[in-house]
């Protein structure tokens, strides 16, 4: 496996945009909107690949004051529970080293949220559906500074 952050013009780019539309937002008319939000083209994009085939992306959007906002982690259905995720977030996690971020914010899915525990997030506010999908989500929140 390799990883590499990627920018919108590469064909990583594309395949990692089909792997987020294919598992986030199959049935949505409006998907390819869904996905070209407002830190789509100012956002880190980091994949993971095996023979220049997609196995997991994740997105790192650095805002004001410092905080970091991962989204759109999405691995292959195959590969899950296989490595890939735990990959992509150790690696955003450095990325925000390197970027200074003092904190670190995400939106779960209630069903990951003890992934993300694992990295030291914590749940944040209340559960709520998502203004996209409607599937239920949890605030969290990893302080690295």
């Amino acid at each position: 496996m390799e990883s590499h952050f990627v920018t919108q013009d590469s064909s990583f780019y594309d395949q990692a945009f089909q792997l987020r539309k294919a598992l986030f937002f199959k049935d949505f008319e409006n998907a390819n909107e869904l996905l070209n939000d407002a830190f789509e083209a100012e956002s880190y994009h980091l994949i993971i690949e095996k023979n220049n085939k997609i196995l997991g992306t994740g997105r790192l959007t650095v805002i004001e004051n410092n905080i970091g906002i991962i989204s759109q982690m999405a691995v292959v259905l195959t590969c899950q529970y296989k490595g890939v995720g735990k990959k992509i977030m150790s690696l955003l996690l450095v990325k925000c080293s390197e970027l200074r971020v003092d904190k670190v914010r995400l939106s779960a899915r209630i069903t990951a949220l003890s992934f993300y525990e694992k990295f030291g997030f914590i749940a944040i506010d209340q559960v709520y559906p998502s203004k996209k999908t409607g599937v239920l989500h949890q605030q969290m929140e990893l302080v690295l500074a």
